[in-house]
């Protein structure tokens, strides 16, 4: 769906990408459209200031009167998706792990 096409036209791009980038179409059915969100502070700003203009991109890709479901994406990592990813805090466990002693030794330098 072309969704966040539509919407990267009406709003800044300031506000594109700190408030749309991140977020993920879960699920479209019938014309319910379920949205994760990283946090539920984006989702209270995405209902507060841009409900209408995420309405109208909606309506415009479905070609009938959506409603919209904002879910914050830790609830639904808990709950499983296809696509895990680490992020840069954690590691595989297949990574090798430096201890923290070793890691504030290579880190640390000496300035004269």
């Amino acid at each position: 769906m072309k969704i966040l096409t539509d919407i990267e036209l009406e709003v800044s791009r300031a506000n594109f990408l700190t408030l749309f980038k991140r977020t993920q179409l879960l699920n479209v059915e019938e014309n319910v459209i379920t949205v994760a969100a990283p946090s539920t502070m984006i989702i209270d700003l995405l209902q507060r200031r841009f409900y209408d203009v995420i309405k109208k991109a909606a309506d415009k890709q479905l070609g009938k009167n959506a409603k919209i479901i904002f879910a914050p994406k830790t609830i639904v990592d808990a709950f499983g998706t296809k696509d895990k990813k680490t992020g840069p805090l954690f590691e595989d466990s297949e990574t090798k792990r430096k201890s923290p002693s070793a890691i504030y030794k290579s880190e640390t330098r000496l300035y004269l």
